[in-house]
C-alpha cells in the first residue's frame, strides 16, 4: 500500500494531488480518532474613542441629545472647567457642554482609541500609533479629520498615558 502511495504521489506532482507529503501520517493514524480543533478568540470590550465621539456621545450633540444616549450621567463638579461637564457612564471621563452643544469628549480610563492606544501606554507606543502627533504646550495633538483632533496627557511630564479625548480645533473646556 505504502509503495502504491508513493508512486501516485510521483505520478501527480504537478500539484493535482495536495498533501501527498503527508500520506504516510495518515496512513499510520489510528482508524476512527478523534481531532479536535480549537480556536481562541479575543473580545475586547474596552470602550473605543473615535473621531466621531465615545459610544453613542457625539461632538456638537444638544445636552438633551446627550441625555437620550443614557451614556451621560449627571452634571459633575468641575469648577476648574470653562463650561458644564457632565461624567460618561461607559468609562472613567466627561463630555463638555458649551452653549448647550458638546465642544469636548474628556476621558481619564476604562477606554481606548480605534488604533488601539491605551491608557497607561508610553510616549514611544503613541508616537509608534501616530507618528504625525504633534506636541504643545498643552499635551500632544493629532489631526483625526477635517474639524477633529485627538488630544493625548502625560501627568507631569511622565511616560505614561493618563488622559485623552476629542474636541474641535477652535472649542474646548479648557
Amino acid at each position: 500500500m505504502r509503495a502504491l502511495v508513493s508512486a501516485a504521489c510521483s505520478v501527480l506532482s504537478a500539484g493535482l494531488l495536495a498533501g501527498c507529503a503527508s500520506a504516510e501520517v495518515v496512513e499510520n493514524r489510528p482508524r476512527g480518532a478523534a481531532s479536535t480543533v480549537v480556536q481562541t478568540v479575543v473580545v475586547d470590550d474596552v470602550p473605543v474613542l473615535r473621531p466621531e465621539g465615545f459610544g453613542a456621545v457625539r461632538l456638537g450633540m444638544t445636552t438633551a441629545e446627550l441625555q437620550r444616549t443614557g451614556e451621560v450621567g449627571e452634571v459633575a463638579d468641575m469648577p476648574e472647567a470653562s463650561c458644564v461637564m457632565h461624567e460618561l457612564k461607559r468609562a472613567k471621563g466627561w463630555v463638555g457642554v458649551d452653549a448647550g452643544v458638546a465642544v469636548e469628549i474628556w476621558l481619564e480610563g476604562g477606554a481606548r482609541t480605534a488604533d488601539g492606544l491605551r491608557f497607561g501606554d508610553s510616549r514611544e507606543r503613541m508616537r509608534a500609533v501616530y507618528p504625525q502627533v504633534v506636541m504643545d504646550q498643552h499635551g500632544f495633538t493629532l489631526a483625526a479629520g477635517s474639524d477633529v483632533r485627538y488630544f493625548f496627557y502625560f501627568v507631569s511630564a511622565g511616560d505614561t498615558l493618563t488622559g485623552m479625548g476629542i474636541n474641535r480645533p477652535t472649542t474646548g473646556c479648557r
